[in-house]
């Protein structure tokens, strides 16, 4: 189907079923995964590495996985579309099952833009070239003004010359979604560099001339992401610890058991939320892209995103050991 469809919604039936091992599971954290330079930002700004160390101790003692063949994708597509139908504004969903390769799509194929869920491919990116080699993550890079940009974040008040590790952006970008140090991670990596990582995971809207993305697209992100990190947990799991402790949790997690582990990044835009994640829920891991746009307000966005994700939830547990 092409990107540009206007059908709201789809199910694709997995070809086969990929258990997933709880071991893969184990997304072991090098100790000093989360090193930083030594420099706060500004007083009060922790740097919480136990807690990454306590998102792997969670992962990795959670519930087996369903071994059946999935959650019932029909019945949480049917509920998520009778719940949006009657919202206000426009929103797109993308849902995956881990294990068994279940998913659905509603608007998945739609175009939003991506706002600051971009940080999250470009992050990767950043650690896929460390894990070759390519780069270190202690290189320094240097502020500079044309590094400068509002919003999020807390380097706006950065004095030109100072000097950040990628590894102490890469922790500001997605933490605190600071829009700087993406800004200074760009233009070390290359924009263009980062379009094509993105396209060679097998996204379909590509964040080329402007700032746009797909559910479906961040979800593929998202999936090459968890495999990433099975493989490579010293570098993918250090995005999935930075993504479970960001610091907005409004949308996929504010519904859900506090207990359960969700490694996201929110994105914000004038009449638009987004919130994108891995959610580790008992028996299941699962993938969902939430975005939205022309909305009556902001808050109304981020209401209804964290609506739909409590509803995926009920559906994928009540899958999963009866609950």
């Amino acid at each position: 189907m092409s990107r540009h469809s206007r059908k709201r919604y789809r199910v694709r039936s997995p070809h086969r079923v990929a258990v997933i091992l709880t071991a893969l599971l184990v997304l072991t954290f090098a100790s000093g995964a989360f090193a930083t330079d030594g420099r706060g930002v500004r007083d009060g700004f922790s740097h919480v590495g136990q807690q990454d160390a306590d998102m792997a101790t969670t992962v990795g003692t959670g519930a087996e996985l369903a071994t059946d063949n999935g959650p019932d994708v029909d019945a949480i597509r049917d509920k998520v579309a009778a719940y949006l139908d009657q919202q206000q504004g426009f929103y797109g969903v993308y849902f995956k099952d881990l294990a068994s390769g279940a998913e659905f799509s509603y608007n998945g194929d739609e175009v939003f833009t991506a706002a600051s869920t971009y940080k999250v491919p470009a992050v990767f990116y950043l650690y896929h070239l460390a894990q070759q080699g390519k780069i270190d993550l202690q290189e320094q890079v240097a502020f500079q003004r044309s590094d400068w940009e509002a919003g999020t974040g807390v380097l706006q008040a950065t004095k030109p010359g100072t000097k950040f590790t990628l590894q102490r952006l890469a922790e500001l970008a997605i933490t605190v979604s600071d829009n700087i140090a993406l800004n200074m991670i760009r233009r070390r990596l290359g924009p263009g560099n980062i379009v094509d990582f993105v396209e060679s995971l097998g996204a379909d809207v590509l964040p080329e001339k402007k700032n746009i993305t797909s559910p479906h697209s961040m979800g593929r992100i998202l999936e090459a992401l968890y495999e990433f990190a099975q493989n490579y947990p010293d570098y993918g799991g250090a995005v999935l610890g930075l993504m479970e402790r960001t610091d907005t949790n409004d949308r996929l997690p504010a519904k859900l058991p506090p207990e359960v582990v969700v490694a996201h990044k929110v994105g914000n835009w004038p009449n638009a939320a987004h919130d994108v994640g891995i959610i580790f829920a008992p028996g299941h891991v699962y993938i969902l892209a939430a975005m939205s746009r022309d909305l009556p307000t902001f808050d109304y966005g981020v209401k209804t995103i964290a609506e739909v994700s409590k509803i995926v939830y009920d559906g994928v547990v009540g899958t999963a050991g009866g609950q």
